[in-house]
């Protein structure tokens, strides 16, 4: 929890927006890549080839592991910043993407 309590302290007391901004351009880029892009299918031993804005989404699932609250808050309302980015509104948009394909 040390790693996920220093990150959320970086972006209360910091302005975050560039942060969220482009976390949100990942997300719809992943999005754009589910919707439009020709996903393989795999065989049984294959290994997917992943698009490469995936770590973001691993990154945003380290920082809120273990239900850290804090984290998972900031993701929705960001109350020190000039621009709101609610990420979690975007990760739904981004599993329906998925799922539809």
């Amino acid at each position: 929890q040390l790693v996920q309590k220093t990150i959320n302290e970086h972006l209360v007391k910091t302005d975050s927006t560039l942060f969220f901004h482009e976390v949100r351009k990942y997300m719809e880029r992943l999005s754009r890549h589910y919707e439009f892009d020709e996903i393989p299918e795999c065989k049984e031993d294959d290994e997917p080839e992943l698009p490469e804005t995936l770590i973001v989404m691993r990154f945003l699932q380290l920082m809120s592991e273990g239900h850290y609250e804090p984290n998972q808050d900031i993701m929705r309302e960001q109350p020190g910043n000039h621009t709101q980015y609610n990420l979690l509104d975007d990760m739904v948009k981004l599993l329906s993407d998925c799922s539809r394909n």
